[in-house]
């Protein structure tokens, strides 16, 4: 639980082993496709989505029914 308030990344492209923000895009990818609304696997945990918080946009349900907040499920 470490809060990143203040990073500073050029906005180039990069690969994710260079790059705070994709490394947490692809994270936040990935808790949110293995989490138990989505495609759980027994071998990851479950609970990475819940994990963040009040990071996720809850408004995105009011729109797309969604099972949980800012996660969409394509195609339905």
């Amino acid at each position: 639980d470490i809060r990143a308030e203040h990073i500073l990344e050029d906005p180039s492209d990069r690969h994710s082993h260079d790059s705070y923000f994709t490394q947490v895009a692809d994270w936040a990818a990935y808790a949110a496709h293995r989490s138990k609304w989505v495609a759980p696997i027994r071998r990851v945990r479950t609970d990475l989505w819940d994990k963040w918080g009040d990071s996720r946009l809850i408004e995105v349900n009011d729109v797309t029914q969604a099972p949980e907040p800012a996660i969409v499920v394509w195609p339905r």
